[in-house]
């Protein structure tokens, strides 16, 4: 953004740098603007928040403020289960831990094997069905030579 002619990406990056120079810290970056007016500024290599309320007497004024206001990662809880099948212990995160109990190696195998056996009901069903299918075939078939040959005795 430039305003009547003066590049704002300098006068930006030379405030981060003199904001770096009295907080001692090694980089800090430009990340919001207060409410209260003023500037925020962000320690990357501690996570700090420092905010620049203005000037007083020609020297920055900048308070400190502590971890809770700076933005935060937010990462997942995890502990460690037992396999229930070989023993071996799995990280998961907190809330899988009541639906999870095999390690990846047991569960692939546990899941092939269950579908081994859905294809073999699957399987044997179609071969039930079309066994059904070849003897109704065959009994209406017997059943037309049937009424023939009571034509034929008739």
């Amino acid at each position: 953004m430039q305003k009547a002619g003066v590049d704002m990406t300098n006068q930006t990056k030379s405030a981060e740098e003199r904001v770096a120079k009295l907080t001692g810290a090694e980089s800090v970056v430009r990340f919001g603007v207060a409410k209260a007016g003023g500037q925020w500024y962000k320690d990357e290599s501690t996570g700090t928040a420092y905010r620049v309320e203005g000037t007083e007497n020609g020297k920055l004024v900048i308070k400190e403020t502590r971890e809770s206001k700076a933005k935060k990662e937010i990462t997942a809880k995890r502990m460690t289960i037992e396999c229930t099948e070989c023993g071996a212990e799995r990280e998961v995160a907190t809330q899988d831990a009541f639906q999870v109990t095999r390690c990846a190696d047991c569960q692939k195998k546990h899941r092939n094997i269950r579908r081994a056996q859905l294809a073999k009901r699957k399987r044997a069903e179609h071969r039930r069905v079309r066994e059904l299918a070849r003897l109704d075939g065959e009994s209406a078939k017997n059943e037309e030579k049937g009424k023939e040959k009571e034509k034929e005795v008739s």
